[in-house]
């Protein structure tokens, strides 16, 4: 009776565990616009600024010209193009890292017993487990250079590891910001 207890336990942990870890994967994108905008007098861009509330050093001059790489090829890819000076649109980037904590708490039952002829229900224990992460925020920012007005904003959020500044991870974080992005230049 007791190994099938462990067993059961040890399965509800180790699912528990998988259910955190996938839901740590993925990313939310979301976007708002400006609907009285006119995108269609949009074709040049400029980056205004890249920013981070990072002061560890985690967010690197590397990783920074990934994200305007990944940014550039999405703009251009659109028939935006970057310029010196006298531009439409400026882009202001945002990276945003916060400390996180998820706890979950697992009740388990224990065996009942017997005390003379009546028989106990067991209770219930608890296993409490706190997992600490920290979850990162790119904002993207497309500002109409002659009003300096927001007109469009991308973010994504996402539970982060080292492996999230990888060219491929940026490029594939970007790509799902902008996917949401309607226009192209001059419409």
């Amino acid at each position: 009776m007791k190994s099938l207890l462990n067993t059961s336990l040890s399965l509800m942990i180790f699912c528990l565990a998988v259910v955190f870890m996938t839901s740590c994967t993925g990313y939310t994108v979301s976007t708002d616009i400006d609907k009285q905008a006119d995108f269609t007098q949009f074709r040049t861009y400029k980056f205004r600024s890249i920013d981070s509330n990072v002061k560890n050093g985690a967010f690197t001059d590397i990783s920074q010209r990934r994200i305007l790489d990944a940014i550039r090829s999405e703009m251009n890819s659109r028939g935006y193009k970057e310029v010196e000076s006298g531009e439409d649109l400026d882009i202001v980037v945002f990276v945003a890292v916060q400390n996180k904590t998820e706890v979950s708490t697992t009740p388990y039952p224990t065996p009942g017993y017997y005390y003379g002829p009546f028989w106990y229900n067991g209770w219930y224990t608890y296993d409490t487990n706190v997992y600490n992460y920290q979850e990162g925020t790119l904002f993207i920012d497309l500002v109409d250079s002659g009003k300096q007005q927001l007109v469009w904003q991308g973010t994504a959020t996402k539970a982060i590891d080292k492996k999230d500044r990888s060219e491929e991870k940026i490029d594939k974080i970007v790509g799902a910001i902008y996917s949401k992005y309607p226009h192209t230049a001059g419409n």
